[in-house]
């Protein structure tokens, strides 16, 4: 991935809040050769897959390099500098942040889509323009020319390479269930138990079931019990989703159990799939609800079309969004002897 000719100036940075630092960074008076400027938003499972990757960088290329994150948010939660600070200590952020809440940064520096990445040289020129969650070796190797442009003999480490088995050249990533937002609901099922007539299902798309009110972004479980039925296909599944208001952060009566139960095309949910955030207790598999985030529930070795259940036994919840994932590394079956 070659560098861009210096032609076009990276725009100044407008008032705003800043995360993570006092005031408004002055880059060029450190030490750096090159700035990352990093479109994203802390809720998009592609800006999430980015940064290892960036911390990474933050780490090897000190001080050569300055970082700064320009959250631009899709929900109105995420506009609470609060929920920004505590989501970047979470995160392992420890560059600046700039809240770009009004989307002016966003227009400024002609955004797309998240996340978008600009590596910048040390007049402000901008030398790469990257969107998306993939090619990070060849980002890398651009950042590494980028500040080797005026020294060539700068000492710098071994590239990183891949964190990820599915970001290794040969990986295949197929087509899967685009993201289910709030308002991609695909009927409601009103029950006094959890009892899902499946004949009704509806291949990419989700029920809900119970009392749910919609509220500015998503759907909140108001009586419980209540669930979510999700049909995709897919390899990974992740879900937005927050906490009850009034229970915060812990479930006093039931500290051991989860929140959130799963079944996995009508059965428990097996050791093989389960996704980072999910556990299996003599209590039943699912998840806790800490804080408003993105959720892994499911992680599986192949793409196929399947059925998720979430079940809610307590009112309160609020679901955001369905994300899906789908690169895998294939199977290289040993050479016959």
């Amino acid at each position: 991935m070659a560098l861009d000719s210096p032609l076009v100036h990276a725009p100044d940075f407008q008032s705003g809040i800043w995360i993570n630092t006092p005031s408004r960074p002055a880059w060029r008076d450190s030490d750096a050769r090159a700035l990352i400027v990093s479109f994203s938003d802390f809720t998009c499972i592609n800006c999430l897959r980015t940064l290892p990757y960036l911390r990474a960088w933050h780490r090897m290329y000190a001080p050569h390099l300055f970082l700064i994150t320009v959250h631009t948010p899709e929900f109105s939660f995420a506009h609470s500098p609060q929920w920004v600070t505590h989501s970047s200590r979470r995160l392992g952020i420890r560059w600046p942040i700039l809240m770009d809440n009004k989307q002016i940064e966003w227009t400024a520096w002609a955004v797309k889509a998240w996340p978008t990445l600009f590596l910048v040289d040390r007049s402000g020129f901008i030398r790469l323009t990257h969107a998306g969650d993939h090619d990070y070796a060849d980002v890398e190797t651009a950042l590494r020319s980028l500040l080797r442009y005026a020294h060539s003999e700068l000492d710098l480490p071994e590239p990183l390479g891949s964190v990820r088995p599915e970001d290794e050249p040969g990986a295949v990533c197929v087509p899967t269930t685009p993201e289910l937002q709030a308002d991609e609901v695909n009927r409601f099922v009103s029950t006094q138990g959890l009892t899902l007539d499946r004949k009704s299902a509806t291949p990419d798309g989700y029920q809900l079931i119970g009392e749910w009110a919609r509220n500015a972004d998503g759907w909140q479980l108001i009586q419980a019990p209540g669930a979510i039925n999700l049909t995709y296909h897919a390899a990974e599944v992740h879900a937005l989703l927050a906490p009850a208001p009034e229970t915060g952060l812990v479930d006093a009566d039931h500290p051991g159990d989860p929140i959130v139960r799963l079944e996995y095309d009508g059965q428990p949910a097996a050791a093989g799939m389960l996704g980072a955030d999910v556990f299996q207790t003599t209590s039943g598999t699912g998840l806790r609800l800490d804080v408003t985030r993105l959720y892994n529930l499911v992680k599986d070795s192949e793409v196929d079309q399947h059925e998720l259940l979430l079940s809610f036994a307590r009112p309160g919840p609020t679901f955001y969004a369905f994300s899906f994932g789908s690169c895998l590394m294939p199977t290289i079956d040993p050479p016959s002897s």
